[in-house]
């Protein structure tokens, strides 16, 4: 899909929300740090209109998915709606 990427000029606008352009995007190395400098994907949307677009036009890949702290169990979540813990007070 090379010829998708060369329809876009270095002034077109990625992200419409905060207003960052394919230029402001291209002298960072990946999603994450062009999300920490020009907030990119940070408007109303999160992400989700120009969220495959800041990944596709500069080359970058997805970052990983980061796995759940602590796993937690069944009962925990349970405990939760009735206002308590899930754990008993006894030691």
């Amino acid at each position: 899909m090379p010829e998708l990427k060369a329809l876009a000029a270095p002034n077109t606008v990625v992200c419409r929300y905060e207003d960052i352009t394919l230029r402001q995007l291209q002298s960072h190395d990946g999603r994450r740090s062009a999300k920490l400098q020009t907030r990119c994907g940070m408007g109303p949307c999160q992400g989700r209109v120009c969220g495959s677009a800041a990944e596709f036009l500069p080359g970058w890949k997805p970052d990983s998915v980061r796995p759940p702290v602590f796993p937690t169990g069944v009962a925990t979540l349970m405990g939760m709606g009735s206002g308590t813990s899930g754990q008993s007070s006894t030691p």
